[in-house]
């Protein structure tokens, strides 16, 4: 049970660094195709 605790949360951690990665990529494509709200 301890062991798919540690891997439920090794799972979490690895689908948030995945999740930011993702986001760091799409930021500038996405705010270069928004308009500018300034």
């Amino acid at each position: 049970m301890r062991a798919l605790n540690s891997l439920g949360s090794f799972m979490l951690n690895e689908t948030t660094n995945l999740g930011s990665r993702v986001i760091e990529l799409l930021e500038p494509l996405i705010s270069r195709n928004e308009p500018q709200i300034s």
